[in-house]
């Protein structure tokens, strides 16, 4: 079973990051499947971070604006890579009760996705 790559985290704003294209988005559980593509450090010390920021609980279910970003390490040399990070995001659903339902708009994807929180459960693959 493959294990989360990044948690997300909460934030008042997106840090910058670097320019990317998501390539394919899923759901499993309380992990997001994220497939992009990128311009890489070429010494691939780059660093991957998921934010969610404040949900607008006016709505059901709620919405919350969520990011991944890219930290470059500095290297000035270049390569296109792809990568799939999965991201733990059960820190993002609003009240963290069996059966939560969230909407998490993906900064850069415009299918829309709904996440349903499973308390501690892993992902079914």
């Amino acid at each position: 079973m493959e294990k989360p790559t990044l948690m997300g985290q909460l934030t008042e704003t997106f840090p910058p990051s670097a320019n990317y294209k998501i390539n394919d988005v899923s759901m499993d559980g309380n992990y997001l499947y994220l497939s992009f593509e990128y311009q890489a450090s070429c010494n691939g010390k780059d660093k991957f971070e998921f934010y969610g920021t404040l949900s607008d609980a006016s709505v059901y279910p709620p919405k919350r604006n969520v990011k991944l970003v890219i930290i470059p390490n500095g290297d000035t040399c270049r390569s296109l890579e792809y990568s799939t990070q999965i991201i733990n995001v059960s820190e993002l659903c609003y009240s963290k009760t069996p059966n939560d339902v969230i909407d998490p708009i993906l900064q850069g994807w415009k299918t829309k996705l709904t996440y349903h929180y499973i308390g501690t459960a892993a992902p079914r693959n």
